[in-house]
């Protein structure tokens, strides 16, 4: 984190949404921001099942359930613009600072991205790998 001014967070949003396993990978990831931010208050943003681990991390303190539409693999979750409207509402009135968007390489994290914007988290960062 070279910007300076990750260094004023306090609160931070972790962003991980697809499978169980996929968060238990990152969780040197988010001992790494813990270490690198020990005062801040990080939360996790994690699909209901990849909840389940991020309420067993230490460096946690507070995880957010949330199903992606873009992150369905079967597209069984209905069409619901009332359910995204709610979550950039939750997440605009918890007043993150940061966030930081984990996915595989395989995904793209603008989406989570922009779902951040939308809940106007001044400072995003994620990696994106373009395929052609």
């Amino acid at each position: 984190m070279k910007d300076s001014r990750w260094q004023q967070v306090r609160n931070v949003l972790l962003v991980r949404l697809d499978n169980l396993g996929d968060v238990l990978v990152t969780t040197p990831a988010f001992h790494a921001v813990r270490h690198a931010l020990p005062e801040a208050h990080l939360t996790l943003l994690a699909s209901p099942v990849g909840a389940q681990v991020g309420q067993l991390n230490p460096d946690l303190d507070e995880v957010i359930v949330y199903q992606a539409p873009w992150m369905d693999p079967w597209q069984q979750l209905p069409l619901d613009s009332a359910r995204e409207q709610h979550m950039i509402a939750l997440l605009k009135e918890r007043h993150f600072d940061g966030a930081l968007i984990f996915t595989s390489f395989r995904q793209s994290p603008l989406p989570a991205a922009y779902l951040c914007y939308l809940a106007g988290i001044p400072l995003r960062v994620a990696a994106s790998i373009l395929e052609f």
